[in-house]
């Protein structure tokens, strides 16, 4: 499966800096395997980043 996405601007922090921002959502990460509640690893190579779903971080607390 395959999405093109854009970028966008989004501000963050106390000075408003923008920063690029990309949002994932819709049923399409669903059909992929990806739930909500689960976690991912990002990995950036390059141009190149790769989501793998994984466990929670240890001493992170689990919510129901």
């Amino acid at each position: 499966m395959k999405r093109v996405i854009k970028i966008y601007n989004q501000s963050m922090g106390p000075n408003y800096t923008q920063v690029p921002t990309i949002l994932l959502k819709g049923q399409w990460l669903r059909l992929a395997g990806f739930e909500s509640g689960e976690y991912v690893e990002v990995q950036v190579d390059g141009d190149k980043i790769t989501l793998t779903k994984t466990k929670a971080p240890v001493g992170s607390i689990a919510k129901i």
